[in-house]
């Protein structure tokens, strides 16, 4: 095979191999071209499997929407008792409950305390103002279920999630986040 032959194999497959989401150094060609590679049907799937995880893990629920921008949040939550929880971008590590009350988005930081118990065993807690709980889950139904106000001084009640409808990562991809 001549010089020039070979040459143009080589360039056109590494063209081939860089439109295809990933140049011959690995890296990725384009966000939305991996989104969109994605069927409606495939994304379903994925949600379905974030879902079927155990309860007490946060992904699992369709209201949590983990890294989504406060702005995107508060356009979601559209009538009053409407929610979701996010994670909170100023503060890594830490998760906020944004819902709609009395025509206003409200955004409500999830307190996290650390119990150590002794030095090889420590317990995490969340709560908003009293009441602590042992995963953020169990603090939702609590507030959802006994339609108790967030907080005393907004008098917020929630009862209506917004659900996510489509995988975690591809809200991340989204608006930037990951």
């Amino acid at each position: 095979m001549p010089k020039e032959c070979s040459a143009f194999h080589a360039l056109s497959a590494a063209l081939c191999c860089f439109y295809q989401r990933k140049s011959f150094f690995g890296v990725k060609f384009s966000k939305e071209r991996h989104i969109m590679d994605r069927t409606p049907e495939r994304l379903k799937k994925e949600l379905e499997e974030e879902l079927l995880l155990s309860s007490e893990d946060l992904r699992s629920h369709a209201w949590y929407h983990g890294r989504i921008p406060r702005q995107v949040s508060e356009n979601l939550v559209q009538r009053d008792g409407d929610f979701l929880v996010r994670d909170s971008l100023s503060s890594p590590g830490n998760f906020v409950l944004t819902c709609q009350w009395k025509n206003l988005a409200q955004h409500f930081k999830i307190n996290r305390t650390v119990l150590r118990l002794s030095e090889a065993y420590s317990r995490v807690q969340y709560q908003f103002e009293m009441e602590s709980f042992d995963s953020i889950p169990g603090l939702v139904r609590c507030y959802v279920g006994n339609r108790r106000p967030i907080s005393q001084q907004s008098g917020a009640i929630i009862f209506q999630p917004i659900n996510r409808t489509v995988p975690l990562w591809c809200l991340e991809e989204r608006y930037g986040t990951s």
